[in-house]
């Protein structure tokens, strides 16, 4: 069975299920504050109305996660184990694992994506440093600029 959403522009859902115990929930394009709400609106009417075993969220065409998005993902984590379901988000867009890496959070419902030597991330700032954070230090014989 699918199930197509109607979200707002920045985001698409998918709903697919092989049967009652397992669903899978594409989420693709853009969360953040403006369409979380409709987001877990629409992950707690799938728990209902399916009732699933395991519920896995396929955010691997999420391009963008604010914060309202993190705190979504584990708030409908919650949610689905009280409703006796296990949640799991995988796989993960790069930036989605970006953002988690950022805050800090490595959550036990999110399997990290395999990041081969050509997938690296960018700095924050944009510049090709292949992954790595680096700082430059002023010499002490020179000037601050």
């Amino acid at each position: 069975m699918n199930v197509d959403h109607a979200p707002p522009a920045l985001l698409r859902v998918r709903t697919t299920s092989s049967g009652p115990a397992d669903v899978c929930v594409a989420v693709a394009g853009e969360l953040d504050t403006g369409n979380v709400g409709w987001l877990r609106a629409a992950i707690i009417d799938v728990l209902d109305r399916f009732r699933p075993a395991t519920l896995t969220l396929d955010l691997g065409g999420l391009r963008f996660i604010g914060v309202a998005g993190v705190r979504v993902l584990y708030e409908l984590h919650e949610a689905a184990a009280a409703e006796g379901c296990t949640l799991t988000a995988d796989p993960l867009h790069e930036a989605v694992c970006l953002t988690l890496a950022r805050l800090g959070l490595e959550p036990e419902f999110a399997r990290p994506v395999a990041r081969g030597p050509e997938r690296r991330c960018r700095s924050a700032a944009g510049r090709g440093t292949r992954g790595r954070v680096t700082a430059r230090r002023r010499r002490p014989d020179r000037p601050a600029r």
